[in-house]
């Protein structure tokens, strides 16, 4: 069973084109002076995942405070559809970085 994206097809579409970037790229080594003394051990560039979530609105939380005085507050998947044009500008990658690991 293959499961169903919530993101919007441009978000789909825009982290596909951006992985097949990030495949063609070797991340730096030992030899290279800008990483001689960067440990790299650990990092795996093709991980993807949320790395929390946003809490609920919930009483006394910073995140009530901030709705309160008008500030958006949504995960990607629904800033992404809510709001898709500010949130395809926000993470536009300029194409100059795609020849960065990192960047990507």
């Amino acid at each position: 069973m293959t499961a169903v994206s919530t993101l919007p097809r441009w978000m789909s579409d825009e982290r596909a084109r951006w992985d097949g970037v990030l495949a063609g790229l070797t991340l730096p080594g030992r030899k290279d002076e800008n990483y001689r003394y960067s440990s790299l051990q650990g990092l795996d560039p093709a991980a993807s995942g949320a790395m929390g979530s946003v809490a609920e609105g919930r009483e006394g939380t910073p995140w009530a405070e901030l709705r309160a005085q008008g500030v958006y507050i949504a995960d990607l998947a629904t800033a992404s559809r809510e709001c898709s044009e500010e949130v395809q500008e926000a993470l536009a990658l300029p194409a100059e970085f795609g020849k960065d690991p990192f960047a990507v």
